[in-house]
């Protein structure tokens, strides 16, 4: 199957998958928010978040898995049949990912005024809205908007790679993905041998997603090359992952990173994105609704998560952190429909809306094909 006859099949598995991880990420910086001040009074929450965020680490779990699935989706928008496909590819990216994400910039600075007396800085704040601060030095507004870079890094490289015809053959993108790794590696040798703070997360997270692109080729489009290279790929990946875990992370200590919870969190990220994208695919209804609002559900948890802890004290006594922390998932799900339903999907039919306009005038401007005249019918 060609490239061009899978772009338009709806993946709801996939995003189903990504709604689950957005969950996962609020259930994470919730529980670690109770975990670190002493909130978790009972011996099975503790044990809990024991396992999952100190030995596991969920929300990095959950990031690795929206890097996996940033791979399988996103590069396949350049395949469209279009005349101009990095133009239409950056007006789609550009829809869909700012609007609501300034919306969540301007609502969480509202919130930390008015809530906390907080005020953000106006250039941090301009700054943040270009979606470029972490490269300028500039404190992202919301902590986990660093994720977000790393996505912005390989939407530029995707469209750099198709410019050059370097995203056309599953032998090109697990180049791709070794080079990434290989860069990862010395990164983690550099990091371990300077004991400097160098950005090994970034190449690793390139690595698994143009590994999620070769994987959307095996699995989805069944190429037998692609099929080929995933399987001398996934084990390199598997096999690299211990390696730069100790290299970049032994030194490291305390709750936020150690080498052997960074390994544990790839690892498992890795083999939860193929056991669910191959054996069990979630195609329930709420799931594939959970997935469409993902992104708002991302970008606001924090906001859900703020509004549960001031929530909690008023709770039945006695009640367990967990429960506070299922309330930040309950009270993050309607505002993330509400801002997906008045932002993020207007927006990109905004966006659709645009790149067929550009399409239309460019059809307009092309000069009309000369027609051959017919010889005989001119001398008549």
């Amino acid at each position: 199957m060609r490239l061009n006859e899978t772009m338009e099949k709806r993946l709801g598995y996939v995003d189903a998958l990504r709604g689950v991880a957005a969950l996962a990420v609020i259930y994470a910086h919730s529980t670690a928010q109770f975990m670190l001040n002493g909130g978790l009074h009972y011996r099975v929450e503790n044990e809990i978040a024991k396992f999952t965020l100190v030995y596991l680490d969920a929300g990095k779990v959950a990031v690795i898995l929206f890097f996996a699935i940033s791979g399988f989706v996103i590069p396949f928008s350049l395949f469209r049949e279009t005349k101009a496909p990095l133009q239409s590819f950056a007006i789609t990216r550009l829809f869909r990912l700012y609007p609501v994400y300034w919306l969540s910039i301007f609502v969480w600075v509202g919130y930390s005024y008015f809530s906390r007396g907080e005020s953000t800085p106006a250039r941090e704040v301009l700054v943040n809205l270009t979606m470029l601060q972490q490269f300028v030095g500039v404190r992202n507004v919301i902590e986990l908007f660093w994720t977000l870079q790393i996505e912005l890094v390989f939407y530029v490289l995707c469209a750099a790679l198709f410019a050059g015809g370097w995203l056309r053959t599953p032998r090109q993108i697990a180049w791709a993905s070794i080079v990434s790794l290989a860069c990862a590696l010395a990164l983690a040798a550099a990091r371990s041998f300077l004991d400097e703070k160098l950005p090994v997360a970034l190449p690793l997270a390139l690595s698994i997603m143009f590994w999620g692109f070769l994987w959307r080729r095996a699995t989805v489009d069944h190429a037998p090359d692609a099929r080929a290279w995933v399987a001398r790929l996934t084990p390199l990946i598997y096999a690299a992952i211990p390696p730069i875990s100790v290299m970049a992370y032994s030194t490291d200590h305390g709750f936020h990173e150690t080498w052997w919870r960074y390994m544990n969190s790839y690892l498992l990220a890795l083999t939860l994105f193929i056991l669910f994208t191959t054996r069990i695919k979630i195609d329930a209804p709420s799931a594939l609704f959970l997935g469409r609002i993902s992104y708002s559900v991302y970008l606001f948890g924090p906001l859900g998560q703020e509004l549960a802890m001031k929530a909690h004290p008023y709770l039945p006594k006695g009640a367990p952190a967990l429960l506070a922390v299922a309330l930040a998932m309950v009270l993050t799900l309607p505002i993330s429909a509400t801002t997906y339903r008045l932002v993020e999907k207007p927006a990109i039919s905004m966006g659709k809306s645009l790149r067929r306009r550009l399409q239309d005038r460019r059809d307009a401007l092309r000069p009309a094909p000369q027609r051959e005249w017919n010889l005989d019918r001119a001398r008549n």
